[in-house]
């Protein structure tokens, strides 16, 4: 009899485990669903040859159609260029700003 008690408490000890699975993977899966979607171009980050870019959104535009940023760092020239694409469907990407990364830093010290 003793036997028989053993079994059924190894197979009720794998049913709660299996349970608990089943229950964690649910949870992950109705978690997943509610992130944010996010422009495919966030937080891309690449550089190379001495220039740097990062892409992100602005926080301005639908949530379907947001405006995107592209920031450019030129460190031969020592530059910050930041482009925005505003609509998709003009496929336009204009300069919006330029910064003399010298005088960029030398304003955040307080110089």
């Amino acid at each position: 009899m003793s036997t028989r008690n053993d079994k059924q408490s190894i197979g009720t000890g794998a049913a709660i485990l299996w349970a608990t699975a089943v229950l964690l993977g649910a949870l992950v899966i109705i978690q997943a669903g509610r992130l944010e979607q996010r422009a495919y171009a966030d937080q891309a980050n690449s550089g190379q040859q001495g220039y740097s870019v990062c892409s992100a959104t602005t926080g301005q535009g639908t949530p379907s159609e947001p405006i995107e940023a592209v920031y450019i760092v030129d460190s031969r020239d020592e530059v910050l260029l930041v482009y925005a694409i505003e609509r998709f469907q003009d496929f336009k990407v204009q300069l919006r700003h330029t910064e003399n990364l010298g005088a960029l830093f030398a304003r955040a010290r307080g110089n």
